[in-house]
């Protein structure tokens, strides 16, 4: 008996189109696109829109400028500050950090010393910090990490499936502290009542679910279907 066939659900492009990090443009200039993934693809109209998981880290081939600022870790919380006069690229490490006292609240980069107590660099993925003093140092081991990349989520257009045009924007990005690590996986799926904000927000706090972004994905127009 012959095993059942399976019906093709999708058919690779002879072209196989590629969007690479170095066709997506940095939201800012003291950033760098490393990785593009994730992408969930729905065919509007005439067009295939794609939208993609975008991760940035902070430059390392720039010095900080004037106004740069750091971060206190030593608390609850961190705070920002000024930065000291006189630290050069190599005794820093940029991170990308929500100011959500910002309005609106904005992505910067926040540079720590290299030398700062309690720090720990051995994972390339992540800034750890642990907490010399009680009661902060009771809680997970004394230990927090936060991301040396962050997310957010950008737009891509083809007409043709192949050849697409990335926006020079990002179309959400974190908006509240609850996303202090970015937006992630952004598969929509429609429901009866619209589409859905199309991202699981990233946090370095143990809260699950996380509240979903203040700023909703625009309901696509009518006729807009996965692709």
């Amino acid at each position: 008996m012959s095993a059942p066939t399976r019906p093709d659900i999708a058919t690779r492009l002879p072209e196989n189109p590629l969007i690479r990090a170095s066709d997506v443009p940095a939201s800012r200039p003291e950033l760098e696109v490393v990785s593009v993934f994730n992408a969930a693809a729905a065919r509007v109209g005439d067009e295939i829109v794609l939208l993609l998981r975008v991760a940035e880290q902070p430059r390392t081939d720039i010095e900080p400028p004037r106004n740069a600022q750091t971060l206190v870790l030593d608390g609850p919380e961190p705070r920002l500050r000024s930065l000291p006069a006189g630290y050069r690229m190599n005794q820093l490490v940029g991170m990308c950090f929500l100011d959500s006292a910002a309005d609106p609240p904005t992505v910067i980069v926040a540079y720590v010393p290299r030398d700062l107590a309690g720090l720990d660099l051995s994972d390339p993925r992540t800034i750890r910090y642990h907490y010399q003093q009680p009661p902060l140092r009771d809680h997970n081991g004394g230990y927090v990490d936060y991301l040396a990349q962050m997310s957010h989520l950008r737009v891509a257009r083809s007409s043709d499936g192949v050849h697409f045009t990335v926006d020079p924007e990002p179309a959400l990005a974190p908006p509240t502290q609850p996303e202090d690590h970015g937006l992630d996986d952004p598969p929509p799926t429609p429901t009866a009542g619209g589409w859905p904000p199309p991202s699981r927000p990233g946090s370095r706090r143990p809260t699950w679910p996380p509240p979903l972004p203040r700023r909703s994905w625009r309901p696509p127009p009518a006729g807009m279907a996965p692709a």
